[in-house]
Formats: structure tokens, sequence, C-alpha cells
């Protein structure tokens, strides 16, 4: 009896050792009904800037995290010549999300819009996690969040959370993103977060500091916050659906006024489902703009049926070494021409996809040719160099504007006649599955 004793004794000392126990890792605990408010200060701004957000509880879901709605407001503080200082609200974005016990956030659509998981830090999951290291992972955007516990002992009831962010773009733009989150163990809350970002190259190089602060928790009428929040999912599915109607408008350009009219019928009937006078604000709003956009999208399916189906605009043009290519020296091939520049983050994103597309088709059958308009050749070697780029980038110079591009990134797929079957413009996280769908049609196997 007596050796058990010694032995549960031992054991329990290294258990005190490496830390308490699951159930003792802090977690999230957001009570129903509150309504969270946080301000972010940025000090990079010539007029003060801020955001001050909004979280809302209103509810759990089955799976244990807790149901939230966000709203984020974008505010610039002026001062006049008479030293008089005024806010001017001139942004609001909504989104709905889940935040579970842990700190996951799984991605909806509407976080593109106030996205919450850089103002919540994902926890450790267990004790050994929290002693060493622990990271968050966004696969769309390939980028990482990795943490460690600064103040060295899980017991105390503030935790100190270092991070550091990794993304694509850091090499290219010499990019640092570090900081702090301080966590209320006791409460379950996020109480600041302190971020540094420093960037040596370009336009906005310098080192920018934020500060996020929780500035009060205030308990909400929950009968009221739930009626809100049922009206909002009708606001959030219906702005769904509108964006997407319009999104297919710029590739099913035959179908634009049909597709536009769909679009201002969703929205109509979401406003008529709704009584809050803010929601039905925000669909006016939306609304209020369509115009614009559908005029938008007839003038680029004018661009791209008036492109799809020809030939490509020829073209001779030295790569950053000297070495002239043709378009003619390409012909047999599918071939995919990138415009791009350095400063353009979105045309960043995309090159590890054009790098694996280069490399999974055989040469024979497909070409990937970057189409660099940065003055400086520095700039585009810089970017080739860091990158790795699996395929060669061209001088273009101003070629851009014979091919009609107006945003960057605009890839081209060609058939092996040299004939534009498909156009992509911008940047998403299917982007190598679009085109590879766009090779296969354009080689024959599709």
């Amino acid at each position: 009896m007596k050796r058990i004793t010694i032995v549960l004794t031992l054991l329990a000392a290294v258990l005190s050792a490496v830390g308490p126990r699951l159930s003792e890792i802090p977690r999230y605990r957001l009570p129903v009904g509150a309504k969270l408010f946080y301000t972010t200060l940025n000090d990079a701004e010539p007029a003060r800037a801020a955001q001050r957000w909004q979280v809302w509880v209103v509810g759990t879901n089955p799976d244990s995290s807790f149901r939230l709605l966000v709203k984020r407001t974008q505010v610039r503080s002026n001062t006049d010549s008479t030293g008089k200082t005024t806010e001017e609200e001139w942004r609001s974005d909504w989104a709905r999300c889940a935040l579970f016990p842990s700190g996951r956030i799984p991605p909806t659509g509407s976080l593109d819009a106030a996205d919450l998981r850089p103002l919540f830090p994902l926890l450790p999951q267990d004790s050994q996690a929290a002693t060493g290291f622990w990271q968050r992972l966004d696969t769309a955007m390939a980028e990482t969040e990795a943490y460690h516990l600064d103040n060295k002992t899980l017991t105390d009831s503030l935790w100190l959370i270092e991070f550091a962010r990794k993304t694509p773009l850091d090499e290219v733009y010499l990019l640092n993103t570090s900081g702090r989150y301080t966590f209320d163990t006791r409460r379950g809350l996020l109480q600041s977060k302190e971020t540094e970002v420093r960037q040596d190259w370009g336009a906005y190089a310098g080192t920018t500091r934020r500060v996020t602060v929780l500035d009060s928790v205030v308990k909400g009428e929950l009968i009221e916050m739930a009626r809100f929040a049922e009206q909002m999912d009708v606001w959030f599915t219906a702005d769904s659906t509108y964006s997407s109607l319009l999104d297919r408008g710029a590739v099913e350009t035959k179908r634009v006024p049909t597709l536009v009219d769909s679009a201002q019928m969703v929205m109509d009937s979401g406003r008529a489902r709704v009584a809050d006078t803010a929601i039905q604000t925000m669909f006016d709003d939306e609304v209020g703009s369509l115009e614009e956009v559908a005029q938008e999208l007839e003038k680029d399916a004018h661009w791209r049926d008036s492109v799809i189906g020809n030939p490509a605009p020829n073209w001779s043009l030295p790569d950053l070494a000297g070495k002239k290519h043709s378009l003619k020296d390409y012909r047999g091939k599918v071939v995919i021409l990138d415009f791009w520049y350095r400063g353009c983050p979105w045309c960043i994103r995309a090159m590890p996809r054009l790098s694996d597309l280069a490399r999974e088709f055989p040469d024979k059958a497909l070409a990937v040719i970057g189409m660099n308009t940065d003055a400086e050749l520095s700039d585009a070697q810089f970017v080739v160099d860091k990158l790795g780029l699996a395929y060669p980038s061209l001088r273009s110079g101003e070629l851009y504007k014979k091919y009609g591009v107006s945003g960057f990134p605009t890839l081209f797929v060609l058939d092996a006649k040299g004939a534009v079957r498909d156009i992509h413009v911008g940047y998403s996280p299917d982007l190598k599955e679009k085109l590879s769908r766009a090779i296969r049609n354009a080689i024959g196997e599709d």
C-alpha cells in the first residue's frame, strides 16, 4: 500500500510539472446575450483611424460553438484648425460565424467583410501544446499564425500569448507580422491584442502598430437579439445569392441582363421579409449600386466577347535575362499568359498555383508565361527569385493595354492555335482548379 502511495505521489508531481490537464486549458466562455465591444487603433493613418467591433453572442449551436453576429465599423478622427476633433463612421460591415471554445472559427462567406479570426486567437488543444507551440492554418490563403505562451505558466489568470503570422507575401514585400494577445482565462475572453507589422519594401514601407482592447461587455435583451439575428439571417442569405448571381455575370456574359434582374428580385424579396429599418437600409444600399454594377458587367461582357474565340495579339518580348520570346514560338501548346507586377498581392498569391500547373502538365502540352509590367527589372527578378517560379516571366511593358487588361492579375488561356479560350481576372483559392479545367478544355481532354 505504501508503495502504491509513493507511485501515485510521483505521478501527481510529474503531471503538475507538465501543466494542467486538458480540462484546465482555458477556453472561450461567452455568455449568451452578451455584447462585446472592442476598439482597434492604427497609428499609421494620417487621420487617426479606428475599427470598432461589436460581437453579439446570439446563441449556441448543437456542436457547442457560440453563434455570433459581428459588426465592424471603420471610423476616422479628424482635427480641424481650431483643434476640434470629430469622428466619422464611413463604413460598417456585418458577418456571422461560429466560435468554438478552442477559438476555432470555421470560414463563412460573410467573414470576407468582417473577419473575426485575426481578433480571436486559437487556444492550445492541450497542456502539451500550451507549453510549446501551436498554430492556426488558413488553407485558403496559405497563411499561418503560430502561438506560444509568453509568461511561461499555465496557471496565470492572464495568458500572454505571443504570435507570428506567415503569409505568401512576406518574402516579396519583406513583411514581418508579430504581436501579443492578452487572454483572461477566468472570464474566457480576449482582453487585448497588440500587433506590429514591419514592411521594408514599397509605398507602405515602415512599421505599423495596432492595438485592440476590450472596451466593455454589455448584457443585451436576448429576445430582441434573437429577433434581430433571425432577420440578419435573411440578409446574409439574400446577399450571398445576390453576389453569386453577379459573379456568374462575369462568366455567363450572354446572361448578364437576366442575372442582374434575378439579383434585383432576390434583394427585393429579402427586404420585404425584414422589419428592422437598419437591415432594410442595408438592402437599399446594396441595390443602390446595382445599376453601376450592371454597367460594369455589360462592359466586361462586351470585352470578353470581343476577345474570347479570337487570336491573341502577337508579341515578341525579352525575358528577365534578355532572351527573346515570341507568341508564335508557342504554337502547338496551350498557353497561359499571366499579367502581373510586384506590388499586386493577388498576383503574388496566384503564382504558386501557376507554378504547380507548370509542373503538372507536360512541357509539350502547356506553357505558362508571366507577363511582368514592373518599371524596374529588379522588382520582377526579386519576385521570380524569391518564389522560385517554374516558368519564365517576360518584360511586357504596356502590352497589357493591347490585351485590354484593366485589373491584375489577368490570365489568358490560349489554345494551340493561339486563340483566346478563357480569361480569369483576380485571385481565388480555387484558381488552380479553374485554370486546370480551362487547360483541359483547350487541349480537348474535356
